[in-house]
């Protein structure tokens, strides 16, 4: 017998496993994968001035935060240091509007009828 579109899945749906990149399980409503188990860094990258003069300008990475999502599947931002704007600033510039956190489904419509 043979296991129909929509049974496989619900199975797929019920996985969980360790891949590369952390523990992998889906999210139930959407399909996608669960971000509790997914945190990504945020990086600024800045100008190195100890490494620059004034033939090359050197530029490093800087992991400056982690986003993640709790338990309870509220987005939670860990700092690990000051975000430098352009201009060397660590002051939010005036003109630059808040950062509003969004949840996107980004898997397309056609993605999920495969399954069914």
């Amino acid at each position: 017998e043979f296991v129909t579109g929509p049974e496989l899945y619900q199975q797929f749906l019920q996985t969980e496993f360790d891949g590369a990149s952390g523990r992998v399980a889906f999210d139930l409503d959407t399909g996608t994968r669960s971000l509790t188990h997914l945190p990504y860094a945020v990086n600024n990258v800045i100008v190195d001035r100890d490494s620059s003069d004034h033939d090359t300008i050197v530029l490093k990475v800087q992991q400056v935060g982690i986003v993640s999502k709790n338990s309870e599947g509220t987005d939670t931002y860990e700092t690990l240091r000051p975000f430098v704007y352009s201009g060397g600033s660590v002051a939010h510039p005036l003109d630059l509007p808040p950062l509003e956190m969004q949840e996107e489904n980004r898997i397309p419509s056609t993605v999920f009828l495969l399954g069914w």
